[in-house]
């Protein structure tokens, strides 16, 4: 598997980013914890990528409940 590379940073804020991917997907991270790319096909895709400023904090404590980002103190 080969790793996507960051083709433009969307947005960022002090804790969390969204960015495209080369690969057509998208990256969503939590600075210093973790960041998960979701491809296209994806069923989280669309929520991803219409993430804002504010709602990607929400977005990324529902994929920690969910299970999807794995956060370790």
């Amino acid at each position: 598997m080969t790793t996507a590379r960051t083709t433009q940073i969307i947005f960022e804020n002090a804790d969390y980013f969204l960015a495209h991917l080369d690969n057509g997907g998208v990256r969503v991270g939590m600075f210093e914890i973790c960041a998960v790319d979701f491809p296209a096909s994806h069923q989280c895709y669309a929520d991803a990528v219409a993430l804002t400023p504010e709602t990607i904090e929400a977005f990324c404590d529902q994929q920690v409940a969910e299970g999807r980002f794995v956060v370790t103190a």
